[in-house]
């Protein structure tokens, strides 16, 4: 399901039209992305939990040269998925 997809299926769950739903759904993720961005963790109850992870620097292999490359820290999203929906998997 991609980004429209999830649109439309709302739009008409809801009785919206695809505009306002658009709107919501993007408002939505600019949120979770700021709350990400300031380093906090998104918890939405009965799906899952987004959090940033830092992680370390350290030496990989350049795939087309074989030769090392170092690779800086840097940070990762990680989502857990709540254990409802595992269940239901």
């Amino acid at each position: 399901m991609n980004k429209t997809e999830l649109v439309e299926i709302l739009a008409a769950k809801v009785g919206l039209t695809k505009k306002a739903t658009q709107e919501v759904v993007d408002g939505c993720f600019e949120e979770m992305a700021k709350e990400l961005k300031a380093g906090k963790e998104v918890k939405i109850y009965g799906f899952g939990n987004f959090q940033v992870k830092k992680t370390k620097a350290r030496t990989g292999v350049n795939p087309l040269t074989k030769k090392p490359i170092s690779i800086p820290a840097g940070k990762k999203v990680s989502f857990h998925l709540a254990e409802s929906v595992k269940q239901e998997l």
